[in-house]
């Protein structure tokens, strides 16, 4: 279920196998704690919290409902997303009029999705790096990330 892929690196692979509506996410476990998508399942997070804790940080790698459920299960109160996926993932007025049109999602899978938007507070990071300590490994390694505090 986790698998430490670096020091201090974790993938986390999500409720069957990180497939829809699931997602497979990522966690630091440095000075700061830090989660990349939140959809892995309830039982996964659950799991998480209990053995690392509540994260610091929470960045969604974009706002499809996969990536961004279950997030009202952290209490991290610095969540980041892109800007230009932060109106879709705070409303669900804007998520449909984006993602879902009916033919995708019917009428009955409204009421699982609208979950989602359960306080979603997200905020543009406006290009600011996120520093999250010292991570040693024997190939340099480089992600970056252009996002909005939520």
């Amino acid at each position: 279920m986790f698998q430490e892929i670096s020091d201090k690196v974790w993938f986390i692979q999500g409720t069957n196998e990180g497939r829809w509506p699931f997602s497979n996410s990522l966690f630091i476990n440095d000075e700061k704690k830090l989660l990349i998508d939140t959809g892995m399942g309830r039982l996964i997070i659950k799991k998480l919290l209990s053995e690392f804790g509540q994260p610091d940080i929470i960045v969604f790698s974009h706002g499809h409902e996969d990536h961004i459920g279950e997030k009202s299960l952290f209490s991290s109160t610095e969540r980041f997303i892109h800007e230009l996926d932060k109106p879709a993932a705070e409303s669900k007025e804007e998520f449909r009029r984006q993602y879902a049109p009916p033919s995708i999602y019917p009428q009955e899978a409204w009421a699982k999705i609208e979950l989602l938007f359960k306080d979603l507070r997200i905020q543009p990071l406006d290009n600011q790096n996120i520093m999250m300590g010292d991570i040693k490994k024997s190939e340099p390694i480089s992600i970056s990330f252009s996002f909005c505090k939520i």
